[in-house]
């Protein structure tokens, strides 16, 4: 294709268009193909027969079975875009929320945390976490695995989040 170009252009194609370009296009192009048929066709046809590879297994085991799994694995994709497409609006949705505003927005511009907004979060999950150990009252590894995460929790916020100064009404402006 790019050699029928070249031939229609004729001598003169230097002048229209520089050498290396053309080179540079060709290379390109080769490259992209080598990527196409290299690792995406590859994938995509054993995305594509295994789940029928699945169901005619299956379907000497258990009919229904395979009947099912085979109408249900095209929705996993499905399922994850839209996943995806509700994480997306509700990542915007929360950082326009009062509750990030006042308690994350400096933390995730780097700018840390005051100790009330820490005392407030520390509190909060303490109480939430508390709930999961009454609740584990019978399952003795899982309240110890609670309770070193709660450890964390408090070590972390208390010496690894930076602490910033609670803003004066000059400073912010108010």
């Amino acid at each position: 294709m790019i050699y029928r170009k070249l031939l229609k252009l004729g001598n003169s194609y230097h002048e229209k268009v520089v050498t290396s370009e053309i080179v540079q296009v060709a290379v390109e192009g080769v490259d992209q193909l080598e990527t196409y048929f290299g690792a995406y066709l590859p994938q995509f046809f054993y995305a594509m027969l295994a789940p029928l590879t699945l169901f005619v297994y299956l379907c000497f085991i258990n009919i229904p079975s395979a009947v099912v799994l085979l109408i249900c694995v095209p929705m996993i994709p499905i399922a994850i875009v839209a996943v995806q497409r509700w994480a997306k609006k509700l990542h915007s949705w929360f950082i326009n929320t009062k509750l990030y505003k006042n308690n994350l927005e400096s933390y995730v511009q780097g700018q840390g945390m005051t100790w009330q907004t820490k005392i407030r979060i520390m509190v909060t999950v303490t109480l939430l976490m508390s709930i999961g150990l009454f609740m584990m009252s019978r399952v003795p590894v899982g309240r110890m695995i609670l309770g070193g995460v709660w450890l964390f929790h408090m070590i972390y916020f208390t010496f690894g989040v930076k602490t910033k100064k609670k803003m004066t009404e000059d400073e912010c402006g108010c």
